[in-house]
């Protein structure tokens, strides 16, 4: 996708992907082609709306520069894959209604906000580093999640797989194979 070669190529001098700045970029009407989009390392921070509504976006490798993605940054965009090593927390609604989401990875993650994953229907399960100590409530409500899996060096939170615990509580459930409105605090 040329897009994803231009959008990449003008991010290399900057180090802040502001407000609404590429909301739509990846939407050509009738264009067809995938995008795969790379940011470039030396980028510190995501802002809000950044990638809303980009239609053809399906990958995203968010680089090791990167500390902060802004709310609604992904909001409603047909992204499948989102690769961020060393994102420590994901912002409110980052991810809402990302639809075709079914992969994320991000192993040094802490913490979760509100409706940062809200709608993600196709994604179905959900690895937590050792670092996660707070999912604020409605974080994973009206996904696809059947099941959770923890790092087993966590030692804030741990999962038998259908909940997630602190020390001494049961903090959410996936009962019947959904998840509901919940509230965890590490």
């Amino acid at each position: 996708c040329n897009s994803a070669d231009t959008v990449s190529k003008i991010l290399l001098d900057i180090t802040h992907i502001g407000n609404y700045s590429c909301m739509g970029i990846f939407e050509f009407g009738k264009h067809t082609s995938t995008c795969i989009l790379n940011i470039p390392e030396g980028v510190i921070s995501i802002g809000e709306h950044a990638f809303s509504y980009c239609n053809n976006l399906t990958s995203v490798t968010i680089p090791d520069s990167v500390t902060s993605i802004g709310e609604d940054a992904f909001y409603n965009s047909k992204v499948q894959r989102v690769r961020m090593p060393y994102i420590e927390e994901v912002g409110i609604q980052a991810f809402l209604y990302c639809m075709s989401l079914v992969f994320v990875e991000a192993p040094l993650l802490e913490k979760i906000d509100q409706y940062a994953f809200y709608g993600c229907t196709e994604l179905d399960s959900f690895v937590f580093g050792e670092n996660m100590q707070y999912i604020a409530g409605n974080a994973f409500c009206g996904t696809g999640i059947t099941s959770f899996k923890m790092h087993p060096n966590n030692k804030n939170l741990y999962t038998d797989g259908k909940g997630i615990y602190s020390k001494s509580e049961l903090l959410a459930v996936v009962p019947n194979d959904k998840a509901l409105d919940y509230e965890i605090k590490g």
